[in-house]
């Protein structure tokens, strides 16, 4: 009989827990919360974004041209005497730019029904390359080839392809707002870019301390070189990515459902995310950097950083596992979700079905608000960090040089 009770009793304890059991946070570890490989979304090869580019890009070579040909060069005297370093292009048709010439020049190259369609003038050192009938689509056969000395300003205002081979530049502005794309080539101190619409501008050779980048709606921007990226501004669907960034001070926002990627080497002082956008970038080396998240955004960083306060809301995601840091002050509600790694102090905060979980002892963890929530250990550092202690503050070679030596705040 007592052999019964107990059973029965022993019965009742697991129905119980049971049921307790359902009303937990689960943990989603074995799912893509542990699995970070955005890491293999960053492009690192400049390459790959000229894999269809008019091949006078890559070689300088004109393709064969076909009958009826015409070449007309623009002899007219404002154009001949000018030292114009800024061009604006409205049209249908192709223009190639050729940098570091002696003196300006102008061509015109395709059908002779077709050349006579394209006006060109110079007001106030402006090139502008126009198309008379906008509607006829079979002006594309058109080339404008233009040959500079500088250039400061390129505009492209409407569908025309631009590309540019051996640009020079000491502060060079690239815009466009219309489906049209630019892919300049050369050594430009870039400071500003800005597209609108809906087609691509690609940068190689950008040596700039200081570039503002702004993309809105569904276009595209690449930038190679040494870019001190400073500012970036992306609201749209469309990608930007960043090869070979050195920068001292970057502040990031980003929106909608587009992606940024920055690879080289930068100190990351702001991450804005909101929507579905994704923000990747490594490598990072900031004293304090501030990342806020919304949505369904996800930000993913690698490097180090004395101090980050990070706060997630939504169903947004930072991806820090390799991200490691002194200390972290983070905050989680409404089903988002952490991978953080820090060596001295974690401040953590989780609410409503959010989740936190992160490398390192368990004793660093301050547990500020656990309600409805997971804040979970995952053990020590399981791969090699970019730098042996942020604590410190003094990355090892491959990380880049030390710029400063920075003293973490234990409490921001």
């Amino acid at each position: 009989m007592k052999k019964q009770i107990t059973l029965v009793i022993l019965g009742c304890m697991i129905v119980i827990l049971a049921g307790c059991a359902n009303h937990r946070i689960s943990p989603r570890i074995g799912d893509e919360a542990l699995q970070e490989t955005w890491m293999q979304q960053v492009n690192t090869y400049p390459a790959n974004w000229v894999k269809n580019v008019d091949p006078w890009f890559l070689t300088g070579e004109a393709a064969v041209p076909e009958k009826n040909t015409t070449i007309l060069e623009i002899k007219s005297p404002s154009i001949v005497a000018s030292n114009f370093n800024s061009i604006a292009v409205s049209g249908n048709f192709q223009v190639q730019i050729v940098g570091g010439q002696d003196a300006n020049s102008v061509f015109i190259y395709g059908p002779t029904e077709m050349v006579k369609l394209v006006t060109v003038e110079v007001f106030n050192n402006r090139l502008q390359i126009r198309q008379n009938e906008p509607e006829k689509d079979k002006i594309r056969k058109v080339i404008v080839r233009v040959g500079v000395r500088q250039l400061n300003l390129l505009e492209n205002k409407g569908n025309s392809l631009i590309l540019g081979r051996g640009i020079t530049s000491h502060e060079l502005v690239v815009t466009a707002n219309g489906s049209g794309s630019i892919y300049l080539e050369g050594d430009m101190n870039l400071t500003r870019l800005e597209n609108t619409g809906t087609g691509t501008i690609t940068v190689l050779g950008a040596k700039t301390q200081s570039l503002k980048m702004t993309v809105i709606g569904s276009g595209s921007a690449n930038v190679s070189g040494q870019v001190g990226i400073e500012n970036l501004l992306h609201k749209g669907d469309g990608a930007v990515n960043i090869i070979g960034a050195d920068s001292d001070h970057v502040c990031i926002t980003a929106a909608g459902a587009g992606t940024t990627t920055i690879f080289g080497y930068i100190n990351l002082k702001e991450v804005m995310a909101s929507d579905t956008s994704r923000v990747y970038v490594y490598w990072v080396y900031s004293s304090k950097i501030n990342v806020i998240a919304r949505g369904k955004a996800i930000v993913g960083l690698a490097g180090t950083a004395a101090n980050m306060s990070i706060e997630l809301s939504n169903q947004s995601c930072f991806q820090g596992e390799h991200m490691r840091s002194c200390n972290i002050y983070i905050k989680t509600k409404d089903n988002a979700h952490a991978d953080v790694a820090a060596d001295l102090k974690i401040f953590a905060s989780s609410e409503n079905k959010s989740s936190i979980y992160y490398f390192g002892s368990p004793e660093i963890l301050s547990r500020l608000n656990a309600q409805q929530s997971a804040i979970l250990p995952l053990g020590p550092y399981l791969i090699p960090r970019c730098a042996e202690n942020p604590c410190t503050f003094i990355p090892p070679s491959f990380c880049g040089p030390v710029k400063e030596k920075v003293t973490p705040d234990p409490l921001f």
